[in-house]
């Protein structure tokens, strides 16, 4: 993964924003366009976002850093992920729903015992070599905007705190929480 330790040991939002983002994705093993980890595009754009806003502040860099990563997630969904599980049957990857590393356990929890290879070190140089783990990346093009798609991603990447920096409704909430909203409803 791109070293993003600069960030991370400036801030402790970033660090866990990284490490969610990195649940996301699987890592850097899976996701990939041109041999390129899809979580290095993200987070190169985003040290970039850091480092733009380097006369704003600590607060404000995080902030630049936390939406550049919000409005790129969408690429993820660029990516069809199926496991086969049997002869007849396979599972697919919603990223929306799970994050890869939920994918990953509940699919192998799910995989029958008949085979002997791990599908999802296959080509890594672990275990025996199988092809049971089907990873492709479509250029497609959806219904929904790319921001659309992204805030639907962000409850797997942001906590509360981050969501309502970038100005983003809290989960089951109908608006933004601030102090000014409060005080009106008191």
């Amino acid at each position: 993964m791109m070293d993003v330790s600069r960030i991370t040991s400036q801030h402790e939002g970033a660090k866990e924003i990284v490490s969610s983002l990195s649940r996301l994705a699987g890592g850097t093993e899976y996701l990939r366009i041109h041999d390129t980890p899809i979580i290095d595009i993200i987070l190169l754009k985003a040290i970039l976002a850091w480092d733009r806003s380097a006369g704003e502040g600590i607060e404000g860099q995080f902030t630049q850093f936390a939406e550049s990563i919000m409005y790129d997630l969408y690429q993820i969904t660029h990516f069809k992920v199926s496991l086969k599980i049997s002869d007849d049957e396979s599972v697919h990857w919603d990223c929306i729903s799970q994050t890869f590393e939920e994918f990953k356990l509940t699919s192998l929890a799910m995989k029958k015992k008949g085979k002997k290879c791990d599908c999802f070190g296959a080509g890594l140089g672990n275990g025996r070599k199988c092809h049971c783990l089907k990873i492709e990346h479509l250029d497609k093009h959806s219904q929904l905007s790319n921001e659309a798609i992204s805030l639907l991603l962000a409850r797997h990447v942001f906590n509360r705190r981050v969501l309502n920096l970038l100005g983003l409704p809290l989960p089951a909430r109908k608006g933004i929480y601030s102090l000014n909203n409060a005080l009106e409803h008191s």
